[in-house]
């Protein structure tokens, strides 16, 4: 795999690790008092599968074995599992970008509420990074 896409994944690896916890470790989510214990449940759960998700990604990104392709595949697979999901939760009954109390001008990019501009953002270097492994490979 290129260095050039070992970087990307990485990028994309440490944002959702580090990046989850930022934005649910916090006033809006953790410890929002208005948040009944199930929610917050939810929150560590997706913290700690942005985690896990983040280890994998660096795995297979820098993995010195194995096949070329299936490391490309995998470390695209598990950067892009979280950017997914997190696209079509929206698709929900009931879901919102934002609690009502924190839907300010401040978290919208562009016009996007700030979680779509990042599903954009990491996804397209995702796709990237792996479509520069691809051509590498072929």
């Amino acid at each position: 795999m290129p260095i050039a896409s070992s970087l990307m994944f990485s990028f994309v690896a440490i944002i959702t690790a580090i990046g989850a916890h930022l934005a649910d470790y916090s006033s809006t989510h953790l410890f929002n008092p208005a948040w009944p214990g199930h929610a917050k449940y939810h929150a560590g759960h997706t913290m700690a599968l942005a985690a896990l998700l983040g280890v994998l990604t660096l795995f297979f990104a820098w993995r010195p074995g194995g096949d070329v392709l299936t490391n490309l595949l995998a470390a695209a697979g598990f950067g892009s599992i979280y950017w997914i999901s997190q696209s079509v939760a929206i698709c929900y009954p009931n879901t919102l970008f934002f609690d009502p109390e924190f839907d300010v001008p401040i978290n919208y990019i562009l016009g996007l509420p700030a979680q779509a501009m990042f599903q954009i953002v990491f996804l397209s270097v995702t796709a990237i990074a792996f479509l520069w492994g691809l051509r590498s490979t072929i």
